[in-house]
């Protein structure tokens, strides 16, 4: 391999928006699913109990979809497969179409120990830089998410966000 070549395109690829996020991407994955392997949960899913752990009264697979950015038909396969582990239930809705989703106890200790563990995941990966460009680097995704959410694929809904400086 000819290493002025080598030079040249990785100077070339990590100055690429989408290597650099997918990259990202593969880093926080890659923590996740080694912290998260005995409890045998995908980020899919946790995203869901995480969702279900804030509406304790249950909420439908459309508004979980919406929540979490997922289309319907994959937040039903991740529901699904929450509810054959008994981390999920579920109760008819108010009409005969729909159903609400709750977590189960089991749902709620699962979703504890995964908090705890993307807590501690999103500390390391982010603890190579000072804590200013920490909050400054979670305010610029944030900020380009925002200015591309009326173009998204899937719409992103947000709480308004507070500055922590």
């Amino acid at each position: 391999m000819n290493a002025r070549s080598e030079r040249r395109y990785l100077a070339y690829r990590d100055s690429r928006l989408g290597f650099l996020f997918r990259r990202c991407h593969q880093l926080a994955s890659g923590a996740f699913s080694a912290a998260a392997r005995t409890l045998d949960v995908t980020p899919a899913q946790f995203g869901v109990l995480a969702c279900l752990h804030h509406f304790p009264d249950g909420l439908d697979q459309v508004s979980i979809a919406r929540l979490i950015v997922l289309d319907k038909a994959t937040t039903g396969i991740v529901i699904r497969s929450l509810l054959r582990r008994g981390l999920v239930s579920k109760r008819r809705g108010s009409d005969l179409r729909t159903f609400q989703a709750r977590l189960t106890a089991q749902g709620r200790a699962a979703f504890r120990r995964l908090d705890r563990i993307t807590a501690t995941i999103a500390r390391e990966l982010l603890a190579p830089l000072p804590r200013r460009d920490r909050v400054l680097l979670v305010d610029l995704l944030v900020a380009l998410i925002d200015a591309h959410a009326a173009h998204a694929a899937v719409p992103v809904s947000r709480a308004p966000r507070s500055r922590r400086r």
